[in-house]
């Protein structure tokens, strides 16, 4: 289990023993209950407790819990290749990561700036900038006023003629691009509200930020040498998206089907041609 490798410096010596148990990967079918692992150990049922605990569950039997769901997919995964297997465990890390430092407060309080602001201004640059499209689309056919800006010059202007009724998004994974540190600043002194949406815990300017949604990310992924620096900033949209419908959804519901028959609706014919 990745959880028990992170921890796994952190571990007394007895822990060590049990955490080798578990990454030794017995047999689909042994049976795993407190009393018999404890026995083939020779250590107390409590020390298992307290094993699973560190390991940030609530008692061994949550541990057994998710121990066997990754065991199962584990399993599942024994007909892929080697790659694929890399990419998809990679994947089903960040996700389990993200969603265990989730912050359902700081969400709720993101998706309801959202909807209290006239106008939401939503900037990053390169793949964050991709993230940010995204968001535009989505919110967008709701009926939300919100503009994506990926271009340097025009996050710097954009971010400048903020006013009070207006929310900045910003979006920056790495925690390091100057442009959008340099709007968090331009649009704090125009008066609007930030959300921030970073992996950096240490981001210079937070202290600006009325709000920062932190997410998980490989040391690689902000370089896009793993998988898709967008995956964590995406499933965060995905998220406010379901807070953000909750509210007013029958209207905001009109609305997506609006924008879905505009899609639809084929294009006038060009006159002067056949």
């Amino acid at each position: 289990m990745q959880v028990i490798d992170d921890k796994i410096h952190s571990f007394t010596s007895m822990e060590q023993r049990i955490a080798d148990y578990f990454r030794k990967m017995p047999d689909e079918k042994a049976d795993l209950s407190a009393r018999k692992v404890a026995a083939d150990l020779f250590v107390s049922e409590a020390a298992l407790s307290r094993f699973a605990k560190k390991c940030g569950y609530k008692g061994y039997r949550e541990f057994i819990f998710e121990y066997r769901r990754e065991q199962d997919q584990d399993l599942a995964k024994e007909h892929l290749s080697r790659m694929t297997r890399r990419v998809r465990d990679t994947y089903d890390m960040l996700m389990e990561e993200n969603f265990r430092n989730l912050d359902e407060k700081v969400i709720r309080h993101a998706a309801s700036m959202m909807e209290s602001h006239k106008r939401v201004l939503v900037c990053g640059m390169g793949s964050s900038g991709c993230a940010a499209l995204e968001f535009q689309m989505r919110f967008l056919c709701l009926g939300m006023d919100i503009t994506a800006v990926t271009d340097s010059q025009m996050i710097r202007i954009s971010s400048a003629m903020m006013d009070p009724d207006s929310l900045l998004i910003a979006i920056t994974l790495s925690g390091q691009t100057p442009e959008i540190l340099q709007a968090i600043e331009d649009a704090k002194q125009a008066g609007a509200q930030i959300l921030l949406i970073t992996s950096d815990k240490k981001v210079k300017g937070k202290e600006l930020c009325d709000d920062i949604i932190y997410v998980t990310a490989t040391q690689e992924q902000a370089g896009g040498t793993d998988v898709s620096p967008q995956f964590p900033i995406l499933v965060i949209a995905d998220i406010l998206y379901s807070y953000y419908l909750e509210s007013d959804e029958e209207r905001k519901m009109a609305n997506y089907r609006m924008a879905a028959a505009a899609i639809r609706r084929p294009g006038a014919k060009t006159k002067g041609k056949k």
